[in-house]
């Protein structure tokens, strides 16, 4: 029996049409390059929306023609603007737990945060803009008004992800110690807030119990560290959740999440399209990028990109140059 091998002809046929490989791999793409394949990344989940809004418009700017809440200012006055032309004044020098904005977009921030009718908020911004410490003060806030509490509890949470995989492995201990490594950012923003002695009593207004850190509102269970692995099929009524870090989710992450909101709930996204650690997203295919592109012409949005960088001049500087 004669053997029939494969022939690979010196010049492909003119009818044949080009293979292109498509893949969200890296090192695929690569690999193809190498050996003269075309090859792209997939670009159908891609959105860069986020680029064009986020800016708080300018006494001749215009609203673009979105839903979601967008800021104006105008001279030393700013306001809240609604899609059904609605304008609202906004204080410039308030103040959330000791913390007072430093910028304009901070003080953006700090309305949005706390505004009852904005369901989702997202913030973006280079690291050292405030994104998490202003969502943390902003929970906190609301939930120790004199008035009384607009959220029975907060929850903050971040994906898991190691900083370019430099993971460290299997870590030791119950579901809370495990996660601990990965909530230090959020325990180092508690720290800032809780610096000076609060009063507060058992019903969470201002009062006369006093307490010098952050656990106490972790112990009475007002407080709760969040793990992402586990929140499929949870349902979470009257909370305040903050998740940090949310470019290193996926899109299907944030629909889960989202999805998790119970009646009188409010969640925060915060994230730096430029710190990305997960291999398969990029800064136009990351979660946080889906959920502004999907929620922009929705009027219980909001979408903020801060700017400026408040945690210190070198700090600024570095995220540009490096």
């Amino acid at each position: 029996m004669q053997h029939q091998g494969t022939h690979f002809p010196d010049e492909p046929e003119k009818n044949v049409p080009n293979v292109v490989i498509v893949s969200k791999d890296t090192s695929v793409r690569i690999k193809a390059g190498a050996m003269n394949v075309p090859a792209q990344d997939y670009k159908r989940d891609k959105t860069s929306l986020f680029q064009k809004y986020g800016s708080i418009l300018k006494e001749e700017d215009y609203n673009n023609g979105i839903q979601s809440v967008r800021y104006q200012c105008q001279a030393d006055d700013i306001y809240r603007l609604w899609s059904d032309g609605l304008r609202c004044s906004i204080r410039g020098n308030r103040d959330l737990n000791g913390i007072s904005p430093k910028n304009l977009g901070q003080v953006c921030a700090m309305d949005a945060l706390t505004c009852p009718e904005i369901s989702v908020v997202a913030l973006t911004g280079k690291a050292g803009s405030g994104k998490t410490l202003l969502a943390l003060a902003a929970a906190l806030h609301q939930m120790t008004k004199k008035g009384g509490p607009l959220y029975d509890k907060a929850m903050v949470a971040r994906p898991p992800v190691p900083m370019n995989g430099y993971d460290l492995g299997f870590l030791p201990g119950d579901l809370l110690e495990k996660i601990d490594p990965w909530m230090q950012p959020i325990y180092d923003n508690l720290e800032v807030l809780y610096k000076t002695p609060k009063d507060i009593d058992e019903n969470r207004h201002f009062g006369k119990r006093e307490y010098k850190s952050y656990q106490y509102l972790l112990d009475k269970g007002f407080l709760e560290i969040g793990n992402l692995t586990y929140i499929r099929g949870r349902s979470l009524p009257g909370r305040y959740i903050i998740i940090d870090e949310a470019q290193n989710l996926r899109p299907l992450d944030v629909k889960t999440l989202v999805t998790r909101l119970g009646e009188g709930s409010k969640i925060v996204f915060t994230g730096d399209m430029g710190q990305i650690d997960t291999p398969y997203l990029d800064a136009e295919s990351n979660g946080l990028a889906y959920l502004i592109a999907r929620l922009i012409n929705e009027e219980d949005f909001c979408y903020l990109n801060l700017e400026k960088s408040a945690r210190s001049t070198l700090a600024d500087r570095m995220a540009v140059l490096l």
